[in-house]
């Protein structure tokens, strides 16, 4: 019999009956399709490519039905955990409490809601499968907004060891808190310390090979666009800013009758001070500089402006500036200041400012790059060094954005008293919970075992990471004012990496 159907014309079989195949309609359009004779049509039914009922956010990738297009299959699997708003918040608060809770969450639900434990992780079964792709991103987020934070790899000793061991922790607790029974703990706590020390083996694989390849195409992208910077690129180009304008200097002779009389008026300067010689007695340092450049010139026929920076300027430079340095306090001023004043004045004029401007730049790209690296534990600051570098800054009007900078970094690693204060105030709220929830006070040895061997660690290892990025921002903004150079990135995924392999595996319970 044909019938007409939305698809077009359908044959069936002469053996169905009409009963039969407003069945078949029934189930496949919603509702039945007055059976019609009709003209020719094909001897074959139309084979629908899309079973009926079939749920397009969970069919699988290699099942995707031939009469769907890719961008109507992903948008259904993006879709499906947003079937409704109250049932998807429901299905990621589950997911996120039992990762949080080492799958715990459906223990302590089942207890305060007096319901069965088979039947609370049943739920969290269908939450989990109604989210798919979603359940082990939020596993691992909350495995790394949570217990991630504590850094027991690094704690462990980091590297494969590390790994390893926090592996097998969290799949332990994680395979304890899956057991349906509590004498069922010990042999699943076991397997999945067993599965959580491969996963760690792996996240410290995984680690090294993607770290450097997602490192190097974020700067890739980033140079590309003109938004990012290598740090050691940075540091290469403003470091032979530097030697190019040295080289300059270098390459700048010196008439020697000038120079000469230069520092010979440097050294009359120096004497007029004080005509008994008390201060040059006091500065051997300084008198030591002047004559060895009066020597230099002296015994060699040619002489450049280089001469006098590198055995001159730099020289003094390095003589601190103390009170123990008595008579040296009183000359390198005057000295210095003479050696600046005749290089100004004759054919190197400017070439000292440009290459002392050159330095600096480089000077602070090698400060950040080294600031950069050095954050690799969690709350180490440079904030003291940034402090000291922007003294240097701070008397120039000019140079506000340079001093600006470097404050944000030393603001960012600061509030180490604040961190310190909250951390060791942690057995307060601890008794105050204590006491709303009638537990009376806890305060004493077993308040300060809580809160010093539990919520100690964990706020520290929060404020910690809290002030690590926000350190490697102001670092990282500090770059355009400070170097000329763009904003200079580069990521680790270290955490991320073990946040996903203990977070979505241990939440499965191994």
């Amino acid at each position: 019999m044909i019938v007409n159907t939305p698809d077009g014309q359908v044959n069936f079989p002469d053996s169905m009956s009409a009963d039969d195949i407003q069945g078949v309609l029934r189930q496949k359009y919603g509702h039945p399709n007055a059976p019609a004779a009709a003209g020719p049509a094909p001897s074959d039914a139309a084979t629908p490519a899309t079973p009926p009922g079939q749920d397009l956010g969970t069919t699988a990738i290699w099942n995707k039905p031939a009469d769907t297009s890719w961008s109507d299959f992903m948008l259904a699997h993006l879709a499906k955990p947003f079937q409704g708003a109250d049932q998807a918040a429901n299905d990621y608060g589950r997911v996120a409490s039992n990762a949080i809770t080492f799958n715990q969450a459906d223990r302590l639900n089942s207890w305060l809601a007096g319901t069965d434990l088979t039947q609370e992780r049943a739920a969290s079964a269908a939450a989990r499968d109604r989210l798919g792709a979603m359940a082990p991103i939020v596993e691992a987020a909350t495995y790394a907004a949570g217990p991630g934070e504590l850094n027991v790899a690094g704690r462990l000793g980091g590297k494969l060891a590390g790994m390893m061991g926090e592996g097998a922790l969290a799949g332990g607790l994680y395979g304890a808190g899956a057991a349906n029974d509590v004498s069922q703990m010990p042999g699943a706590a076991v397997t999945g310390a067993l599965g959580g020390a491969a996963g760690g083996a792996l996240g410290r694989g995984a680690t090294k090979l993607l770290n450097p390849l997602v490192s190097a195409g974020a700067n890739a992208v980033g140079r590309a666009a003109g938004v990012l910077d290598n740090p050691d690129d940075i540091t290469a180009t403003t470091k032979a800013a530097r030697d190019a304008a040295y080289d300059v200097m270098k390459n700048t002779p010196l008439d020697i009758g000038d120079t000469r009389s230069a520092l010979q008026g440097i050294r009359n300067s120096v004497q007029a001070l004080d005509p008994t010689g008390g201060f040059q007695k006091n500065a051997p340092r300084t008198m030591a500089i002047l004559d060895n450049l009066q020597d230099h010139v002296t015994n060699n026929n040619s002489v450049s402006a280089h001469d006098l920076l590198a055995l001159g300027l730099d020289k003094l430079k390095n003589i601190p500036d103390t009170a123990a340095a008595g008579g040296e306090n009183e000359l390198k001023g005057p000295v210095q200041k003479g050696i600046e004043n005749f290089l100004e004045s004759g054919p190197a004029a400017g070439q000292l400012a440009d290459a002392k401007a050159a330095h600096q730049t480089y000077a602070n790209a090698k400060a950040l790059q080294q600031w950069q690296k050095g954050l690799s534990d969690f709350g180490t600051s440079p904030a003291n060094a940034a402090q000291d570098v922007a003294q240097s800054f701070y008397s120039d009007p000019a140079s506000k954005a340079q001093y600006d900078a470097l404050a944000n970094i030393a603001n960012a690693g600061g509030g180490g008293q604040t961190a310190w204060g909250l951390m060791h105030a942690a057995h307060e709220p601890i008794d105050m919970a204590a006491a709303a929830a009638g537990l009376g006070h806890m305060a004493g040895p077993v308040g300060a075992a809580v809160s010093y061997g539990a919520v100690k660690p964990a706020m520290s290892a929060l404020l910690k990471r809290g002030q690590k990025g926000a350190v490697q921002s102001a670092i990282a903004n500090a770059y355009p004012a400070l170097t000329g150079s763009t904003t200079a990135f580069q990521p680790d995924l270290s955490p991320a990496v073990r946040a996903l392999l203990f977070g979505g595996l241990g939440a499965k319970g191994f």
